[in-house]
């Protein structure tokens, strides 16, 4: 069974959080909505009832919360729901899926980066990623966006390499860095070298 708010709300961030005016670059918010029969082709058609009233509660629980609000046009069946930009109203939707803003990582991100004391390439990588982050750039291939973890593991690996001035196997690297043989393996793919 789908479970249909989740799916509503979190459309509705990730559309927020793409917006221009979420990234800064225009004023005012422009209309975010939800026309109901193309995001859910079931929803209004005879077949399909018990959708379409589980949508029509769920859309008026939305409303009442004043999370949404209808379009002047919006009737059962051929409903569009808005979402209500006013900052409480978007706390409430991160608060209820569990999820932190796209603002908050980006700032945990760049902490972490800022925590790093590291010299040569490895300092020129993270200085090119906070640039990256700056300019709104993806992270990728090099870093998962805005994954800690990742994060902490390429720096090991990169600071590793950087400091490591003898042969050693691949296998031998990677748990004397990662803690772990077959870690490594995930990232050689990746082009982690980029600053090098």
């Amino acid at each position: 069974m789908n479970d249909y708010r989740q799916l509503i709300l979190t459309e509705f961030i990730d559309r927020y959080e793409n917006s221009s005016y979420y990234k800064g670059k225009r004023d005012g918010p422009r209309k975010i909505s939800i026309v109901l029969h193309k995001r859910f082709p079931e929803y209004g058609q005879s077949f399909f009832y018990e959708i379409t009233e589980e949508l029509e509660n769920i859309s008026f629980q939305l409303k009442e919360e004043g999370l949404v609000t209808f379009s002047k046009k919006s009737i059962p069946g051929n409903r569009e729901i808005i979402l209500n930009q006013e900052e409480s109203s978007i706390k409430k939707i991160y608060q209820e899926l569990k999820r932190i803003s796209i603002k908050e990582k980006i700032m945990n991100y760049l902490h972490q980066l800022d925590e790093y004391h590291v010299e040569g390439f490895v300092k020129d990588f993270i200085d090119e990623m906070k640039k990256k982050i700056m300019y709104d750039q993806s992270l990728s291939p090099y870093l998962k966006s805005y994954d800690l973890e990742d994060l902490d593991s390429v720096i090991k690996i990169l600071n590793g390499m950087y400091y490591q001035d003898e042969e050693i196997s691949f296998r031998k690297f990677s748990e004397k860095i990662l803690n772990d043989t077959k870690k490594l393996i995930k990232y050689k793919k990746k082009n982690i070298t980029y600053c090098t």
